[in-house]
């Protein structure tokens, strides 16, 4: 079975879209500038290595069993600002978590990918 994790509230599948899906889902939303090479380029590969290692969009498959799809190092990389990482950000404000929306995912996605 393809499909998202059966997410524990909407807020968390909000926070979730936001800040990680257009790495780490099949539902990427591509801007103008991915169309420019060198940029589009190094958009796809961090795209591609990004849904390599947690595909949302594709829990219910063989995915969910690697060592990347762990809940809590998915939790650590939100808590610890590894995910979203800065170059993703920078481009995309609305997806700078603070403290509290960090907490409030990492406790989100604990709760939905168990």
């Amino acid at each position: 079975m393809v499909a998202e994790p059966k997410w524990n509230s909407p807020a968390t599948r909000t926070l979730a879209v936001t800040a990680c899906f257009d790495c780490h889902s099949n539902q990427t939303k591509w801007w103008w500038a991915t169309d420019i090479a060198p940029f589009s380029w190094l958009v796809s590969r961090d795209v591609q290595k990004g849904r390599e290692i947690l595909n949302f969009s594709e829990w219910g498959t063989s995915l969910q069993g690697r060592r990347s799809s762990d809940p809590q190092r998915i939790a650590d990389s939100v808590l610890s600002g590894r995910m979203p990482p800065i170059q993703y950000w920078i481009v995309h404000w609305n997806a700078k978590l603070s403290s509290a929306q960090k907490q409030q995912l990492a406790n989100g996605l604990l709760a939905s990918l168990k």
